[in-house]
């Protein structure tokens, strides 16, 4: 299964050419670009409903339209931040036969806490907070699968089709994993599991996973990479995305790598990631997803 999994890394475009990822480097590379660019100044720390919420948009949607045979659609919702009211989108990209009868939802929410305010941990620090790994680094990686997917989905069939969620209103009382779940049921389209990443650029010797699946964790424990190990909690789903999911029982996995003192301050900034550690969560995920049908006898 490795043979396979090395084989199929990876196609997709890389963000300032149109070159195919090939190798480790490649991927890893694209996705500190990414980070890199999602954590500048330039992206005013992407507050939900600001403009530095429109630029990260447009930039993920801009690295979405690279990939081949994905269908885009921008979901735009509205709350309130005490008094003020807040537009911003989800967004959603369907990869694979979009009739197909099972889907897996794999997503990352990509906002942040702008300038800090009161959800900073920074006090009394009206600055911008970078967010490189809270949730740069998720986005990043979520960009990186969808690449892979695309190619993967070219060579090998599958009963499976995916939908690529981008998050907003996430730091704000999850509101865009709250307005997807809400569109998924108006279109009566549940989905047979939900993967949601947040945090994953920290990497020290584990990746940590809620699992809330029939699976047994220790047939999701044989899926990793050697030079980690897997950490199953059940302390790391509360306020996250996943949990929007998992309240109304349907199958969800949260991945991270977990919380450190950098949260919520200026100092989450990309020079602290992990990018080699980054690259192992995502073999991580792809031999998950490429085992999928192994799953369904359990």
């Amino acid at each position: 299964m490795k043979g396979i999994v090395c084989g199929l890394l990876l196609c997709f475009f890389i963000v300032k050419s149109q070159e195919q990822l090939c190798s480790k480097e490649d991927v890893t590379l694209y996705i500190q670009k990414v980070i890199d660019t999602l954590a500048s100044h330039s992206f005013l720390g992407r507050l939900a409903g600001t403009k530095g919420d429109s630029l990260t948009r447009e930039f993920i949607k801009k690295e979405l339209k690279k990939l081949k045979k994905v269908h885009l659609r921008e979901c735009f919702f509205t709350y309130h931040r005490d008094s003020q009211l807040v537009k911003t989108a989800n967004v959603q990209a369907w990869l694979g036969d979009t009739s197909a009868g099972k889907f897996v939802v794999l997503m990352a929410h990509y906002d942040h806490i702008g300038y800090g305010e009161i959800k900073s941990r920074s006090f009394f620090k009206h600055e911008i907070h970078p967010g490189a790994d809270d949730n740069a680094s998720g986005v990043a990686l979520l960009l990186a699968l969808a690449g892979w997917l695309t190619s993967y989905l070219e060579m090998k069939q599958t009963s499976y089709a995916f939908l690529v969620v981008f998050i907003s209103g996430h730091e704000d009382g999850l509101f865009g994993s709250k307005e997807l779940l809400a569109d998924l049921e108006k279109r009566k389209k549940y989905p047979n599991l939900v993967i949601n990443f947040d945090m994953v650029g920290r990497l020290k010797d584990e990746i940590i996973v809620k699992n809330r699946t029939v699976w047994k964790d220790s047939l999701i424990d044989k899926l990793k990479p050697r030079e980690v190990r897997i950490r199953f909690s059940n302390n790391e789903m509360f306020l996250t995305d996943a949990y929007v999911f998992e309240n109304i029982a349907i199958p969800v996995l949260h991945i991270t790598t977990g919380w450190h003192d950098d949260y919520h301050r200026t100092t989450d900034t990309p020079e602290k990631i992990n990018f080699p550690g980054i690259q192992l969560v995502y073999d991580f995920v792809i031999t998950l997803l490429t085992r999928l049908h192994e799953f369904e006898a359990h």
